[in-house]
């Protein structure tokens, strides 16, 4: 594999899941406005200033699958890199 071609693989596993949690993200934001139409995503980057969001199982649902997906693409773009330093030694 080359160097071009690892970059590609990276970038385009990275696409795959900034996709994956945009979605979840939305999801999570549109379970926390059925209880409060009027927060933005803005506010939901803090959800503990709402109780009535953060005592529901449905959007800690949701908001956890988004943080998983988010540690899953750190930890991805992570190993791929080393895999590239390894390609470029």
């Amino acid at each position: 594999m080359t160097n071009s071609e690892a970059e590609k693989i990276i970038a385009q596993l990275e696409a795959v899941l900034l996709e994956l949690h945009s979605y979840q993200v939305a999801r999570a934001t549109s379970v926390a406005r059925l209880k409060r139409p009027e927060l933005t995503s803005e506010d939901l980057l803090n959800p503990d200033d709402y109780l009535e969001i953060i005592s529901d199982p449905h959007y800690m649902h949701e908001d956890g699958q988004a943080a998983g997906i988010l540690s899953a693409k750190i930890a991805v773009r992570t190993e791929l890199i080393k895999v590239l330093e390894k390609l470029i030694a």
